[in-house]
């Protein structure tokens, strides 16, 4: 055990010196400080294990401080536990800029937003950015549907959840989603201090080990902590715009105690049947999204799969590559289990939807499949709802509502309209091209489209 322990010390030592070496003399190569960065989270990994098998985190982190902080002009200024320095503290001397990019962080956001006033008062959006790891992700191994992982992706949508009630208060931020699990918990104050840790969102994650960096008036500083800020935006590019109020809504179902069970609020006045329909080729985030959002709103979802025929193609008056063999792949029966496993995968009791085939072009046969839903009288019993992007859906709206169907739209309080945030052109393109289309698409497509592939 003496020399295993050995062996980790020297390996954590040797990853320390590498990165300072790696700093000195690459600071101003973007791919030298990310090798730095990686030697540092490597070291940090080591200790935690380190901190379980020998002495206790509070005398490592003064052994490593005694190795590193002071040696060398590379800005970090400590090294503590999360929970003996935690990032709200860090976070409270924010004057000017604010950036962050972690898991969930929900309790750490409130402590944040609510107890500076630099957040209540800001009035430009840019001067946040927060970066939270998208709750549709396919990281099997951090979000799966039993136990600690289930957790995980409440307290996601709980961070989701509670930003948009500052939203509707006024507060300014800008948010994305990170497509994976990010690779660190980031958080740089007004471009000087920097808090980087390995995070591991569990109930341990508290006793990491956090590198706190920060940058001098000095001209000839070689902090690394403005090259974390350039490290942020980086990620910031790789992350996904959606909107914050749509997303809130339709992923409130998500976090009943039960997601196995039948989810209604019977507090609100919902509709018993509310629909949604796209050709969802393929199925995409921002499907599921409406997908959920039509759950959510209605004691049942009728979920319409249009263009169901790939091989008869009808006529439309609306966009040109709804008609195109390119733009539709994936057939009828194909779409509807990328739908149902997603569905699935997330919790949603079955009795909560119903997948059918609706052809808008043939829409008096498409009010007759409705018609077949047990419980369905007329088409005036169902409630469509739409997003509004363009004059193919005003026409479509137009048709519903001759045949006597209500329409409601799908849309922030403050906008006009809906915004396509993700395209299903764009995943077809990533998905032709072998890049990464596991991005944009939730689990059930990544079966199918990986069933397809493999022959």
């Amino acid at each position: 055990m003496q020399i295993k322990k050995m062996v980790l010390w020297l390996i954590t030592l040797a990853a320390i010196i590498t990165a300072i070496s790696v700093a000195i003399f690459s600071w101003t190569d973007k791919a030298g400080i990310y090798i730095s960065l990686a030697f540092f989270i490597i070291s940090t990994g080591s200790l935690l294990y380190l901190t379980k098998e020998s002495i206790t985190t509070s005398k490592l982190m003064e052994r490593f401080e005694d190795i590193i902080v002071g040696s060398i002009g590379v800005g970090l200024d400590t090294i503590k536990k999360l929970q003996d320095h935690p990032p709200a503290k860090i976070a409270s001397t924010t004057s000017s800029r604010f950036q962050f990019i972690g898991v969930a962080g929900n309790k750490f956001l409130k402590d944040t937003f609510e107890k500076n006033d630099f957040f209540k008062t800001n009035k430009i959006e840019s001067n946040v950015q927060i970066i939270l790891m998208d709750p549709f992700a396919n990281e099997n191994d951090m979000l799966g549907l039993d136990g600690a992982n289930t957790n995980i992706r409440k307290n996601i949508i709980k961070s989701i959840k509670y930003l948009n009630e500052l939203r509707q208060k006024g507060y300014k931020f800008e948010l994305r989603l990170y497509p994976r699990v990010p690779p660190l918990r980031l958080m740089i104050c007004d471009g000087k201090a920097v808090a980087m840790s390995m995070y591991t969102p569990d109930v341990n994650g508290w006793q990491n080990a956090q590198l706190i960096f920060k940058k001098t008036s000095d001209e000839s500083d070689t902090s690394l902590a403005p090259h974390f800020a350039s490290l942020f935006l980086d990620m910031w590019d790789k992350s996904l715009s959606f909107s914050l109020e749509i997303r809130g809504n339709a992923l409130e179902p998500l976090l009943s105690t039960n997601i196995r069970t039948t989810i209604v609020n019977t507090d609100r006045d919902i509709p018993n049947f509310g629909m949604v329909h796209g050709r969802f080729q393929p199925l995409h985030h921002e499907h599921l999204e409406y997908i959920l959002w039509g759950i959510n709103n209605s004691k049942k979802c009728i979920i319409g799969i249009t263009q169901p025929n790939i091989d008869l193609l009808s006529t439309t008056e609306g966009e040109k590559h709804r008609m195109e063999e390119s733009g539709n792949p994936f057939s009828y029966e194909e779409r509807k289990m990328m739908i149902t496993q997603s569905i699935n995968d997330l919790g949603i009791s079955k009795d909560r939807y119903e997948i059918i085939e609706f052809d808008v072009d043939k829409l008096d046969e498409s009010i007759e499949n409705i018609k077949n839903i047990n419980g369905v009288i007329s088409i005036e019993d169902v409630v469509q709802f739409m997003k509004i992007f363009s004059d193919w859906e005003k026409i479509k709206k137009s048709k519903f509502e001759s045949k006597g169907c209500e329409v409601f739209e799908i849309h922030e309080t403050t906008k006009e309209k809906a915004v396509k945030h993700v395209t299903g052109t764009l995943v077809r393109e990533l998905i032709r091209s072998k890049r990464n289309w596991q991005d944009y698409t939730p689990s059930g497509t990544e079966v199918i489209v990986s069933k397809i592939e493999n022959g």
